[in-house]
Formats: C-alpha cells, structure tokens, sequence
C-alpha cells in the first residue's frame, strides 16, 4: 500500500525531538500528495473492477492516518474517526482516538515503494508530454514500453487502468521500440523502462521544433545573464542574501529547463 511511502520512524525522531511543525509539514505533505492524489484515485479503478477488499485497505490506512494527524487536528479526526468505523465492521471496542493506540513506527507495511514510484513516475512522465507538446485529452495516445525486466512490467500491467485513466491515453504497447514505427517521439525514462509516444499527427512538428529552438535560444540567454550577474562581485556583496539565492534558484531553473528543451529536441529531431 500507499502507506510505504511515509516513514513512520522519522516522523517519530521529529516528535520526540518537538520539532511539531516539521512533523505536521510531513504528514500534511503525505496526506495530500501521496494518499490523496494517488492511492484513493488507484483505489477508485480497483473498485469499479469488483475489488471489495480495497475498501478495507482504505479504512485501515485512514484510521492509521486520523490517528497521527490527532495531537494536530483533534476534533475533527475524532469525528472522522468515528465514521470511518461506523461504516464497516473493524473489530475494535475502543470508544474515542483519544484512547487508541498511536501508531508505531514498529508498525507492518506491506507494500514496495519503488513500484509505486514507477507508477508515478511514468503518470507524470506521461502528463508532462501532453503539457509540453500541448497535446489535448480527447487526442488518442498510445505508449510503448520497453525493458529487459519483466517485474517491471508487471507492476505497471498490473496498473494499467489505473494509468490509462489518469492520463487519458488509448493503450500501453509492451514493445521493443526497434519493432515499431516510432521516430518523431517523445521518449522519457522511468526505473528500468524506456517510454516512448509517437507524436506523428497529434503535433505540427516544424512548429514545434521551430518553437523549442527559440525557447532554448532564450533559456540559454538567460542562463548568461544569471551567470555573469553572480559573478559580479558588487552584486554578490552588496545584494540582501535571500536576493542573491532567489537568482541562484533561477539559475538552476533555467540550466534544468535548458536540458529538458535539448532532451526534448533529441527526441524529435
């Protein structure tokens, strides 16, 4: 479950450490971006395929999780807490989560999170294309995946609704890229598995490559002007720190974008 990815031994260094809001920043982090944005949305496909157990799984987690989140948000976990009892038999006796059990990082995990961060990755991997090459939900899109390692597309097999429908693409292909009719595509890497999506006839690919090759002529504009504005001494010296910083994240934005544009070009081109 979704549950490997919130370390449980770290978030109890930082309770015992009073580092309150740090801990609170974490749970917070998780609850919203992991649980929330990943596994009650893959929960949703399994249960419109007939996997009743999957709802188990969701109150075993939330109660974990309502139980963590008390000592922040006490009253309305309670309420919460309640509810999600009422709503299916769990086998406790216990009256309030006040008088649960905290969580322990002891606690059985069953689950492996580099297969949930395939998934992820390659959902991401999938909507930054469309984003990138603004490519709409209603155009059909096949995938194809290639890897020597079949555990890996196991997992991803085993998701395959799941992706299909967060990123609206019509099939993933398991093909070796050699035996498929695929130049002109955006490629992207993701564990152990090359992605590929054909662009041919979902984009104006003159415009596009015309497009990334001004962005890459600004970017690295950009890159120069950042660079030689750090190097400056009296700018360095004389500049409040958090200015100096603010131009040091540019910096890297920039040199990261930069990549992605040539990466991206080295695709198509």
């Amino acid at each position: 479950p979704i549950l490997v990815l919130l370390d449980l031994h770290f978030l109890d260094h930082l309770l015992e450490d009073y580092q309150l809001g740090e801990a609170e920043r974490i749970l917070h982090d998780y609850i919203w971006s992991d649980f929330c944005d990943w596994y009650i949305e893959m929960a949703k496909v399994r249960f419109s395929e007939g996997d009743e157990e999957i709802v188990s799984i969701l109150i075993y987690i939330m109660d974990i999780l309502l139980r963590l989140l008390h000592p922040f948000m006490p009253f309305i976990t309670e309420e919460l807490w309640h509810r999600i009892h009422s709503m299916k038999s769990t086998n406790t006796n216990i009256k309030s989560i006040m008088i649960s059990e905290y969580p322990k990082s002891s606690i059985e995990v069953v689950g492996d999170d580099s297969k949930i961060n395939i998934i992820i990755e390659l959902i991401r991997g999938i909507r930054n294309v469309r984003s990138e090459f603004n490519i709409q939900g209603n155009e059909d899109l096949n995938i194809y995946l290639s890897t020597t390692n079949s555990n890996s597309l196991e997992i991803i097999d085993l998701e395959k609704n799941f992706i299909k429908n967060s990123t609206k693409i019509n099939d993933i292909l398991f093909a070796q890229v050699e035996d498929n009719d695929l130049s002109k595509s955006a490629k992207f890497v993701v564990a152990d598995i090359i992605v590929t999506i054909p662009l041919t006839g979902l984009i104006n690919m003159e415009k596009e490559i015309e497009r990334l090759k001004k962005e890459l002529l600004e970017v690295g504009s950009n890159i120069s002007r950042l660079q030689n504005l750090l190097k400056s001494e009296n700018f360095v010296n004389k500049a409040p720190e958090e200015v100096v910083e603010s131009e040091q994240e540019r910096l890297i934005q920039s040199q990261e974008r930069k990549y992605q544009l040539e990466e991206i070009l080295k695709s198509i081109t």
